[in-house]
């Protein structure tokens, strides 16, 4: 029987050796899939950890995936609070960790904000229909442009 186990990190205490193993081999090949056009060699994990909800799957006791959102105030209304996936990433051929870890991010959101933010990627394999039927809408299209410095 398989078992998943999604953990939400609050310090940087919380990492150990599987999970460390885990962004070690997975950080560069997020970067790849974005065409490298990100240092990922930048990247602060201790920030992502403290700044917002940074959520880690494991499947049989193995790091499989994880799940970084933030959860900020509207612009048009302070009183509403909008959770916005930032990151998520899980390994081929690892299950039914990215369900156990979008729907995780979807019941923190429903008891912590107003609004729950996801994102379709040209990485992503989720259709836009299964987003419609789990009660998401589509909002806008983001578009990204490089500036060479």
């Amino acid at each position: 029987m398989t078992t998943y186990t999604v953990k939400r990190l609050n310090s940087i205490l919380c990492l150990d050796d599987n999970i460390i193993k885990f962004l070690n081999e997975e950080i560069p090949n997020i970067s790849k899939l974005f065409d490298d056009k990100f240092d990922f060699n930048n990247c602060v994990i201790e920030g992502l950890i403290r700044a917002g909800y940074f959520l880690v799957v494991k499947r049989n006791g193995e790091t499989t995936g994880l799940h970084v959102s933030f959860l900020s105030k509207s612009p048009f209304d302070f009183n509403c609070r909008i959770l916005t996936q930032q990151l998520f990433y899980v390994k081929p051929e690892s299950g039914r960790s990215a369900y156990h870890l979008f729907k995780k991010f979807i019941d923190i959101g429903k008891s912590e904000a107003d609004h729950i933010i996801t994102m379709l990627t040209s990485q992503t394999n989720i259709k836009p229909e299964t987003l419609n039927n789990m009660g998401f809408s589509e909002l806008e299209t983001l578009y990204r442009m490089e500036v060479k410095k």
